[in-house]
C-alpha cells in the first residue's frame, strides 16, 4: 500500500485517514451475556485509507479483524 504517515501526507500520498473500532453486533453479545458460556464476541476496526498515490486517487473503506481482546 506505500503508506505515508497522516502528519506528513501530501494530497498525493496514500495514508490512513481515520480507524476506529466497529459495534459488536447486539445478536452476537446477548448469548454471552445472558448465558455466560456463549463464545466471545469479535471485535473488528473500520479504516478508510486515502489512494492519491493512484492514477486516478480514490478512497478505500476495509474491515479489520478479527482484534485481540
Amino acid at each position: 500500500m506505500n503508506l505515508t504517515l497522516p502528519e506528513v501526507a501530501k494530497i498525493t500520498d496514500n495514508y490512513v485517514f481515520w480507524i476506529d473500532t466497529l459495534h459488536t453486533s447486539k445478536s452476537d453479545v446477548l448469548p454471552y451475556l445472558d448465558d455466560g458460556d456463549g463464545d466471545i464476541p469479535t471485535k473488528y476496526a473500520r479504516t478508510i485509507v486515502f489512494e492519491g498515490g493512484k492514477t486516478v486517487p480514490d478512497s478505500q473503506e476495509y474491515m479489520i479483524g478479527v482484534l485481540p481482546i
